[in-house]
């Protein structure tokens, strides 16, 4: 439902709704009519705009523009409405993965791992142009379904890197979401993409178990960040493949050097362990495919091989099955077809109505030409 007090247009933007709202400001849904492309466009509320440190940090997430990447939410524009200023980016058919995750759905292990994969893949490509996201948590990643595709967002934080800056942005001060701080950012010690690489590895660990692995009050959280050891993932789970283990440990090694070195080394471990459970599971679907097509129960047999070419749509002994559940079952509504069409047929030959039990039967036969009833 549109806004009452909707604004109509932002620049040569025509708004259709509002997507969010926060305390620096709204997000709008909006179309630019002019090619007939959907838009998100996130407006900073007067509050904040007369402010240099919130002004940097909006246009800082503006600047992001410059990283071009199928897992970052791409910056079309910026500019200046009556003097609010706004951003406008891609708009993303999904939900943040907060959401997601509040929301109780249950998602496959394999699209969990694929998420944290992309995000990954997205952070080493801004990490090698020196870009360091800072805040990167569940709310800050969207997730479009079917089949699942992760975006990073709100590059507002961003830092570009360089040997001089600290992890402060200012005394006492560490900008960033308290749960997903990376202890070296919290020691106010030199820092780089590493940790943005904890932060995704809090992440994962929440996708996997439903719990973070710090909680309390804010400055408990830090003491366990930099102190303590996360909890094992056999608190909360029982089953599960054993090498998420390695990876949540080494995801969130206190100590940076002992902590995966780069996102994309991060994403393959992801990526390995993904493709084994593809495998897995595609083995036991085309072993339940090929015994539901052998009891001739071709629907459920048809579903089964769906979810088989989802997961890999290469998968040539699938199609083969595939069509020949396919062709079964367009035999047998044939078979269906013909059978309604003969008791009709018979219905009206004995109520004496010819030419409707003629009607019938040459339907039949074009259906099913062999048939000798």
């Amino acid at each position: 439902m549109v806004d009452a007090t909707l604004k109509k247009k932002i620049g040569k933007y025509e708004i259709t709704g509002v997507l969010g709202r926060g305390g620096m400001g709204v997000v709008y849904r909006a179309e630019d009519k002019r090619i007939g492309r959907q838009v998100a466009i996130k407006t900073l509320t007067e509050g904040f705009s007369g402010e240099p440190e919130m002004l940097e940090r909006f246009y800082r997430e503006a600047q992001a523009g410059i990283l071009q990447h199928p897992n970052i939410v791409i910056v079309y524009d910026i500019g200046d409405e009556d003097g609010v200023p706004f951003i406008v980016m891609e708009f993303v058919n999904g939900d943040p993965l907060d959401k997601l995750i509040s929301s109780g759905k249950q998602l496959p292990l394999i699209d969990k791992l694929t998420i944290i994969e992309q995000v990954c893949s997205a952070l080493g490509y801004a990490h090698q142009r020196g870009i360091i996201h800072r805040d990167i948590k569940p709310a800050n990643v969207m997730v479009q379904p079917n089949p699942v595709h992760a975006k990073i967002v709100d590059f507002g934080i961003a830092r570009i890197q360089s040997a001089k800056q600290s992890g402060l942005t200012r005394t006492g001060n560490v900008i960033g979401t308290i749960h997903y701080i990376a202890p070296e950012r919290l020691k106010g010690q030199h820092f780089d993409g590493r940790s943005d690489i904890f932060a995704t590895g809090i992440m994962l660990y929440l996708l996997l178990t439903g719990q973070l692995p710090f909680t309390g009050e804010d400055m408990a959280v830090a003491q366990k960040l930099v102190n303590e050891p996360h909890p094992p993932l056999t608190t909360w789970l029982s089953n599960y493949p054993r090498a998420l283990d390695s990876i949540i440990d080494r995801a969130l090694a206190k100590d940076p050097e002992a902590r995966y070195a780069s996102a994309e080394e991060f994403a393959a471990d992801l990526h390995s362990l993904g493709d084994e459970l593809k495998k897995a599971q595609v083995s036991e679907l085309l072993t339940d495919a090929e015994r539901l097509t052998n009891e001739e129960q071709f629907g459920r047999a048809r579903e089964v091989l769906l979810q088989l070419v989802g997961i890999d749509p290469q998968h040539t002994t699938a199609r083969q099955l595939l069509g020949v559940v396919g062709q079964n079952l367009a035999r047998m509504q044939r078979a269906e077809q013909v059978f309604q069409l003969l008791a009709e047929a018979e219905e009206a030959l004995a109520s004496s109505r010819y030419a409707e039990a003629l009607g019938s039967l040459d339907q039949a036969i074009k259906l099913d030409p062999e048939n000798e009833e």
